[in-house]
């Protein structure tokens, strides 16, 4: 197994007996500490795609109301993380017909765009 560790581009691996790691190397990162240092932004296309996903599941029957509510936390804590790509105006070019065409709920569409901080 190997993880990278972000902040210095250093590997731990699992020895034999379990786990070796050097010590020289210094301190692990902390849970979330490097995470948008090495993360490419998502497109706004991509996001609108997720969310579609997303929704369709859950209205399909896929996905219960647990299972759907912890994937869009998942969702929207990941795209904080990571951004989204564009400016404003061409995140909500890609979110808008979702709203418009009822791909997804005028809840879930607000509850996103809210969660993003873009509305």
């Amino acid at each position: 197994m190997r993880l990278a560790l972000c902040r210095q581009g250093l590997t731990f691996s699992g020895g034999a007996a379990g786990h070796s790691f050097l010590p020289s190397f210094g301190p692990l990162p902390l849970p979330g500490e490097c995470m948008s240092d090495k993360l490419t932004p998502i497109p706004p296309a991509r996001a609108a795609q997720e969310l579609a996903k997303l929704s369709a599941a859950f209205k399909s029957g896929e996905l219960n109301q647990h299972e759907y509510e912890h994937k869009f936390a998942r969702m929207v804590s990941e795209l904080r993380d990571r951004q989204i790509s564009g400016t404003r105006a061409e995140i909500m070019a890609a979110l808008e017909p979702l709203r418009l065409d009822g791909t997804v709920t005028p809840g879930e569409w607000h509850r996103f765009v809210s969660q993003l901080g873009l509305g």
